[in-house]
């Protein structure tokens, strides 16, 4: 089963459920909690939005339905196929991880990420995600890292923070230049520490290094976010 298949089902079991026990789409947004543009943007025909798997636990939760029903409708799958999947969901979950996929605006509050922050997830190999902390992505925006992230690419940070304490120039990682304001700045740049000074170096020439003097007795996990250990760029014809 390919993942629009998956979501062919989710969205066709939603669909039924508020047919059969609300009035209306936004009722049913607000009695499960998600943002109602998220559900008339996913049930209509046709689609213009996936559900989430955190989308997937507040429908169950609200509702009281096994999210494994929300994927399959009980009354239609025999219990020798209930067993099957749900020994190949278990395999999954041994092999593989799901990784969430997070607006740029939201990468500041790693510490505590929402549903409403994630807006997608993607699955990795455990094994490739050996030694990293909480992983998360996010997607290069403009070009001053340009050509190593080209407008769009996937980048994948670790937010260990044995890998965040000191930085190195041979490293790219994501940093909040603001960490004690209300309003984030983040940008994504090889970043070092020279004396009391946190150095971000783009790689496109046409933009300057910049340094943050760093506030005394601040640490630099409240600077470091994460670092980039893996980009999925896109074939442009």
């Amino acid at each position: 089963m390919t993942y629009s298949e998956l979501q062919d089902i989710i969205k066709d079991r939603i669909r039924h459920i508020i047919d059969s026990r609300f009035s209306n789409k936004k009722e049913f947004a607000q009695f499960v909690n998600i943002d109602k543009a998220t559900i008339y943007q996913a049930v209509d025909i046709p689609s213009k939005k996936d559900f989430t798997l955190n989308h997937l636990f507040s429908v169950s939760e609200h509702l009281d339905i096994p999210i494994f029903n929300l994927l399959y409708p009980e009354s239609l799958v025999p219990q020798t196929q209930v067993d099957e999947r749900v020994g190949k969901a278990q395999e999954f979950g041994d092999e593989f991880e799901m990784v969430p996929e997070i607006e740029a605006v939201a990468c500041g509050h790693l510490s505590n990420i929402s549903s409403r922050n994630i807006i997608n997830y993607k699955v990795f190999d455990r094994r490739f995600l050996k030694d990293t902390f909480k992983p998360f992505l996010t997607r290069a925006s403009g070009d001053s890292m340009f050509p190593t992230f080209s407008e769009g690419d996937l980048i994948l940070f670790d937010r260990n923070p044995d890998k965040l304490i000191q930085p190195r120039d041979s490293h790219i990682y994501m940093i909040n230049t603001t960490p004690f304001s209300e309003e984030l700045s983040l940008t994504i740049k090889r970043a070092i520490i020279r004396d009391n000074d946190l150095w971000l170096i783009p790689d496109n020439s046409r933009y300057r290094t910049d340094t943050i003097e760093m506030a005394e007795k601040s640490s630099p996990l409240q600077y470091i976010l994460g670092k980039a250990i893996w980009v999925g760029k896109e074939l442009r014809s």
